[in-house]
């Protein structure tokens, strides 16, 4: 059997008051402390350095699926839009289109911050 290849994703996730997000994929990393260092770096940069918090690095197993299932669309306002031709439409936007993690995400916290997926049985 072969040994499992893991990376660390580092992303940063903006929540806004109204629930929507603004999610930045950073880098794909071979180590925890690789991503931990790029974190560093760039948690002196503008903005970075407003919202430290949103930070994330969550460990993934290479070659398999991280979403297994489906998804739903939303509406997050029943503002309206205006067309060009003056027809008025609502706006709707995705509330899981900007999730940093799969719905069925069974990670959990490590010491460094990381997220770890559990092991599988053999």
């Amino acid at each position: 059997m072969q040994d499992c290849q893991a990376v660390f994703v580092l992303q940063h996730v903006h929540e806004f008051e109204d629930g929507s997000e603004s999610v930045k994929l950073i880098g794909v990393y071979s180590t925890l402390r690789r991503a931990g260092a790029a974190k560093k770096r760039l948690s002196r940069q503008p903005g970075f350095c407003d919202l430290p918090q949103g930070f994330t690095i969550d460990e993934y197993e290479v070659d398999q699926d991280n979403w297994t299932e489906g998804f739903v669309t939303v509406p997050l306002k029943k503002t309206k839009a205006r067309a060009r031709s003056g027809r008025e439409y609502p706006a709707v936007g995705s509330a899981n289109e900007a999730t940093r993690r799969p719905p069925t995400s069974t990670s959990t916290q490590t010491r460094g911050g990381a997220r770890r997926r559990p092991e599988r049985p053999g």
